[in-house]
């Protein structure tokens, strides 16, 4: 058992990139150039939260939630939102590698 919490890891990380990948098979995902989170800058295949509204439209900027830890951590009420400032490409039923954890 990990004794991660969310006091123990930082809420944002302007150096924080993808650090672990995992294999999915047939799922919604979104590849993303240069999307942020917590105010790392981040881009690849990502797995879309199985989510009712995993898009949303905040402040100007296109959101969308991921099944992607921070830290090795899963958000506690939410998945990870990407803020989309760039291009995305959303593809279904994708097979192949997506980003499942954001740290240094």
């Amino acid at each position: 058992m990990s004794d991660l919490t969310w006091d123990s890891v930082p809420n944002t990380d302007a150096k924080a990139s993808v650090s672990r990948l995992r294999n999915a098979t047939d799922v919604l995902a979104i590849r993303v150039e240069q999307a942020s989170v917590r105010l790392a800058t981040v881009s690849g295949w990502f797995e879309v939260a199985d989510v009712p509204n995993p898009f949303t439209y905040e402040k100007g900027c296109l959101q969308v939630q991921v099944k992607c830890n921070w830290y090795g951590l899963k958000p506690e009420t939410e998945w990870t939102h990407l803020k989309i400032e760039n291009k995305y490409q959303l593809v279904r039923r994708y097979t192949g590698e997506v980003a499942d954890n954001i740290s240094r």
